[in-house]
């Protein structure tokens, strides 16, 4: 040794160092300690602390930072003797100690720190680099024992030392600090973050303090990710958390680098459990000596600790490094992952740990398996211990690109009678994430919820939840979750007769899936736009969506029964092109998959179709049982339920048997009344009328619908208006409806750069064209039913045809001023009837513009009335999604969000009063520029707090 590095024994400047208090007062109260060991692994500012505490509290110390080169005996007394003498001589001393007198220059050392009357802290920082020289900690020892009873020691490091003198821990004179003690509450997380870096979003201060578990570096690291974002992208940032690059080369260089080749091979293969059970480990690897390895990582500082109940796990971040680097190393080999994950899952399904072995099935993507585990765990316990699946599935750290995807086979595998039984404790466990702000994982539970009241048919639960997780997930750009809500709110909307708003949520779905790639969510979404197309018998355009799921189905290195979905949607194709020996063999192939898995919703769903194909086939026996067993797979899935027994209903008329067809209707329209079935109670009264009259000629009316898409059908079947004049001619007469118009106007209208002498003939031809299209038997103009003509004026009779906006006016008209006599049931199918603007199509006629706009009001009404009346009788659900539909309409109207803010407050709906209001402030006065604040703050004050 040649000479002393002065920066070893200087103590530390912290940087923009945050003061510990909790910690400062836990040193405090233990002040009478003559040691106190700080330990665990690195960047949870052990160094930190100590150089803030000393400083803070002016207390005289020394202080020596090792280093690999300080593991001999005389490079180590030459510093450290050189660090206290410069406090007791009171000069800048350095002593060079040579080999040959340690032993004198130790004693005198002793000497002096055993006479030493002052208050002092030593200070040894790193110690973990003198771990294995006992010349060492013999020195070590005996400053420790007999150093006067005015000196602390402190000692610092990554591991613990294990050679403390007896005495002192008898007397209880030691002191330990671990990583419980040192990692970030969530307050101190909070003021950090939020005091220290100006981060404000509560939900962002929550989901960096769950993702780094309290580890100071890694906050940083997140802080670090951040600065040169805007606020509104940090959700970016929080969901690629942990793989941040600087991250990575920090466990890779600080953690990784100083292992053996053996060890990190151990630790990649670990990273599997997120609990290190030692025999599983053994097991899985077939080593008989897990123990006494995980036993020396515990003194290596690699993150890995026990809890209260000595469960052994890595921090999260580590595990989640270890687990991306394993996949990265088996690209080069011959083995997948998800070998490895089978591989437990067997060690954990032979020790009849059925619960963690089903997880690793699904990681491992061997879902026949996992299937089979659910069939086994249903003898074997009670549906309250499937929430451990759930909350498991929740905390799940593997292919984060797959969690829709085992998300939804999740709950087609856990039966619905179960399913039902956690929706209460999965409400509690809700209501526990919401007092932690821990947004994303409420996000993923309110839609695993959403999905079950879906299961179960209560349909507008459903859509409250699926709303809230699509607005948490659009939030924190949780795209595969989006897209997950997204398809079931097309399906709640598609068992609701809703059809133009099913395909959009739909058609959105199916954007984002291809914009960003996730496979797995873009088979649903294409599957359910399939199927919205089949049931409006639209085979032609169905088609498309179901050849390219065809083709990604047969891309999928995934066996787990989704081929249910295609043969039920192709069975139905086929037997709406009258190819009824294709239907039933579609039909028959999702059945057999159906039955290797066992879930009730697929048995249920291809059983509903196979009699479905008998029906047509007119093979009625066969046709029953299979509708018979499709509503015993559906028993608790009950509006599929209903859906079977309306197929039953239509099986005993096609039999003659109308008393049993009588009943059964009779009892299902009792169950869509309790339920709001509406649209289905309709279908059922149309197939009952369509029943009792198909011996008498029908003359199926001229259908008009102008509200969202144009749609003209004659006899049920599309009519096409090809010549544009003939088209706005038609618009103009229904915007003019039961008003006579000029003929002069008209051709002012429709031919306004026509020429004088041309414009008369353009008009009789639009016109003559226009009334072959509607009445393609029609010899004479005169003989029109739907376009008169008096005199110079031509109107349009709506005697003999349906015009849709003239419905929804009828049932829209309410004069009531009490919200107990609106006649609700009219306003709610006006509601129903609204499937978009009036002429949607064709935003820019101007003789449309009025007539739009006061249809638009008169629904903004409608929807305003409907929001009072269910917070009127607390059902809180349709109140909030009345009023977030005017919102998604027009998100100007001040009106609407004071009023629905001052609804959510008074029902102690805090989170989502203050989530609209910031709403009002970024439409209304950040783009308007009118203030809203004022009023909002006036609004919040007597719940004392403001925005």
């Amino acid at each position: 040794m040649q000479r002393i590095l002065e920066h070893k024994i200087k103590i530390p400047s912290p940087h923009n160092y945050f003061v510990r208090k909790r910690l400062y007062s836990y040193l405090d109260k233990h002040s009478s300690a003559s040691l106190f060991l700080i330990n665990c692994d690195a960047g949870y500012g052990k160094t930190s602390l100590v150089s803030g505490y000393v400083r803070h509290k002016k207390v005289p110390a020394v202080w020596y930072h090792l280093d690999a080169d300080d593991q001999e005996a005389h490079i180590f007394l030459s510093y450290l003797k050189t660090a206290i003498l410069r406090i007791t001589s009171n000069n800048e001393m350095n002593l060079i100690v040579n080999r040959e007198e340690i032993e004198s220059e130790f004693q005198d050392l002793l000497s002096i720190l055993t006479n030493w009357s002052d208050l002092l802290f030593i200070v040894i920082d790193n110690c973990q680099h003198i771990e294995s020289n006992n010349k060492i900690h013999q020195m070590l020892d005996q400053l420790l024992q007999y150093s006067s009873s005015s000196i602390t020691f402190i000692l610092i490091g990554q591991i613990r030392i294990k050679r403390i003198p007896v005495q002192l821990k008898l007397n209880r004179r030691v002191i330990e600090i671990n990583k419980e003690h040192l990692s970030f509450t969530k307050t101190e997380t909070e003021q950090y973050l939020r005091h220290l870096h100006g981060i404000q979003q509560n939900h962002e201060i929550t989901a960096v303090h769950e993702k780094t578990d309290g580890w100071i570096t890694g906050i940083q690291f997140y802080l670090q990710s951040i600065q040169d974002m805007e606020d509104r992208t940090h959700s970016d940032a929080i969901m690629n958390f942990p793989g941040i690059h600087d991250i990575h080369d920090y466990f890779t260089f600080h953690v990784m680098a100083r292992l053996p080749e053996d060890l990190k091979i151990f630790l990649y293969k670990t990273s599997l459990l997120t609990e290190l059970d030692l025999s599983v480990i053994n097991q899985f690897l077939a080593i008989p000596n897990s123990e006494k390895i995980i036993d020396g990582l515990l003194t290596r500082g690699v993150f890995l600790s026990k809890d209260e109940q000595g469960v052994l796990c890595y921090h999260p971040m580590f595990q989640s490094y270890l687990y991306e680097e394993f996949q990265d190393i088996l690209k080069d080999s011959d083995q997948d992952i998800s070998d490895h994950h089978i591989k437990i899952a067997k060690v954990y399904k032979d020790k009849c740990m059925f619960f963690p072995s089903f997880v690793h099935y699904v990681a491992g993507e061997d879902y026949y398996q996992a299937a089979q585990l659910v069939r086994n765990m249903e003898l074997r316990y009670n549906p309250d211990k499937f929430l451990i699946l759930i909350l498991n599935w929740l905390d799940g750290i593997y292919a984060h690109d797959k969690m829709p995807f085992d998300s939804v086979f999740l709950f087609r595998c856990i039966p619905l009678a179960i399913l039902d039984q956690l929706i209460l404790p999965i409400e509690k466990y809700m209501k526990i994430l919401e007092e932690k702000e821990n947004l994303l994982q409420l996000c993923h539970l309110q839609y695993c919820l959403a999905t079950i009241y879906r299961h179960k048919g209560e349909f507008e639960k459903a859509k409250c939840f699926y709303l809230t997780s699509l607005d948490y997930s659009e939030k924190w750009n949780i795209h595969s979750s989006t897209v997950l809500n997204l398809v079931g709110l097309s399906e709640v909307y598609l068992n609701s007769g809703l059809f133009h708003e099913a395909e959009k949520k739909a058609r959105q779905a199916l954007f984002l899936s291809e914009r960003y790639q996730i496979t797995h969510c873009q088979i649903y979404a294409l599957w359910f736009l399939a199927e919205i197309h089949l049931q409006q018998n639209k085979a032609d355009t169905a088609l498309p969506f179901l050849e390219q799921l065809k083709t990604l189905l047969d891309h999928a290195i995934e066996y787990d029964a989704r081929s249910v979905y295609l043969y039920y949607s192709l069975s139905r194709l086929k037997a709406l092109q009258k190819d009824y020996a294709q239907s039933l063999e579609f039909a028959e192939k999702g059945m057999r998959d159906a039955n290797k898995f066992g879930n009730d919703l697929d048995l249920g769903g291809s059983y509903f179709q196979l009699g479905q194909t008998y029906i047509q086939m007119k093979n009625w026996d066969k046709a029953e049982e299979c509708l018979n067993l499709a509503v015993k797979e559906l028993e608790y899935f009950t509006f599929y339920r209903c859906l079977a027994k309306s197929k039953l209903v239509n099986l005993f008329e096609l039999k003659g048997d109308y008393k049993a067809a009588n009943e059964m209707r009779n009892d299902l329209l009792n169950i869509c009344r309790i339920n709001q079935y509406h649209y289905l109670a309709e279908q059922i009264n149309l197939t009952q009328r369509c029943t009792l009259i198909s011996n008498i000629p029908m003359v199926q009316p001229l259908s008009i619908k102008v509200l969202g898409d144009f749609k003209v059908t004659l006899d049920g079947k599309p009519v096409i208006i090809k010549r544009k004049s003939s088209l706005k001619m038609l618009q103009l007469l229904i915007v003019n409806r039961q008003k006579k118009l000029q003929k002069d106007y008209m051709l002012d209208t429709l031919f306004p750069e026509v020429t004088f002498e041309s414009i008369n003939n353009h008009f009789y031809v639009s016109l003559s064209t226009l009334r072959k299209v509607l009445e393609p038997e029609l010899n004479s103009g005169r003989n029109s039913r739907y376009i008169s003509q008096i005199d110079d004026h031509y109107i349009l009779k709506s005697e003999h045809l349906y015009l849709d906006v003239d419905e929804f006016l009828s049932l829209s008209d309410n004069n009531s001023n009490s919200l107990s006599k609106i006649p609700i049931e009219k306003l709610l199918k006006a509601e129903s009837l609204y499937k978009g603007n009036l002429f949607e199509e064709y935003p820019y006629e101007p003789f449309i513009e009025q007539e739009r706009e006061r249809i638009r009001a008169k629904h903004l009404t409608i929807l305003r009335t409907l929001a009072h009346y269910n917070w009127s009788i607390n059902d809180f659900t349709n109140g909030i999604e009345y009023f977030e539909k005017i919102l998604a309409i027009d998100p100007y109207q001040e009106l609407i969000y004071l009023e629905y803010i001052k609804k959510l407050l008074e029902n102690n709906l805090f989170i989502q009063a203050k989530n609209v209001a910031e709403r009002n402030i970024k439409f209304v006065e950040k783009e308007l520029g009118i203030n809203v604040s004022t009023k909002i703050n006036e609004i919040f004050h007597p719940y004392s707090f403001s925005m």
